[in-house]
């Protein structure tokens, strides 16, 4: 496996097993036509979520095609209907959530640094977080009160992070600093 030969075998970081390189392209290249292909039974956010589960085990979660899907994912919950932020369950809040943290993890790696797609995972977020605080705020039980009140302080913290990060971003795109 010589990484700097495009002819090479990959190599599984879970198993060990080998892949000859026309596997693997074939793979991508089938991957790339079902994200772009969705069934017509289902909406985008139906056909996203079924497309990084079918490819879980085959696909790194950093390729470049999840990370992709996983960006849009963390665009569309809350934004659209039938999935705007106030009308989705807690578990869909709770997945937004995830992949945003998902893609703030990857965007670490990849692109550390003041970004456009970190500003927008991050104001996302944030914005989930804020809702699910301000929801277990307003059904919390007697005991539960202190846990949720800590939460939701600790989410207004992110948002003035947030505020500070845009700003910060703004003055370098402005050229101000």
């Amino acid at each position: 496996c010589d990484p700097l030969s495009g002819s090479s075998d990959w190599s599984c970081q879970t198993c060990g097993a080998l892949y000859s390189a026309e596997y693997v392209l074939t793979l991508v290249s089938e991957a790339a036509g079902r994200v772009d292909t969705p069934r017509e039974e289902d909406d985008i956010i139906q056909h996203y979520e079924r497309t990084i589960h079918h490819y879980s085990t085959t696909i790194h979660p950093s390729h470049y095609l999840i990370v992709g899907i996983k960006e849009k994912l963390a665009q569309f919950y809350g934004n659209f209907i039938p999935y705007k932020l106030a009308d989705l369950p807690r578990p869909l809040k709770e997945r937004k959530i995830q992949v945003c943290q998902d893609m703030l993890d990857t965007i670490s790696r990849v692109d550390p640094g003041y970004t456009r797609t970190r500003g927008q995972m991050l104001a996302e977020m944030n914005k989930t977080k804020l809702v699910v605080a301000n929801d277990d705020l307003k059904n919390g039980e007697k005991g539960m009160e202190t846990i949720n009140k800590k939460r939701w302080e600790k989410a207004c913290l992110e948002k003035q992070f947030l505020h500070m990060y845009l700003a910060y971003y703004q003055s370098l795109f402005h050229g101000k600093k």
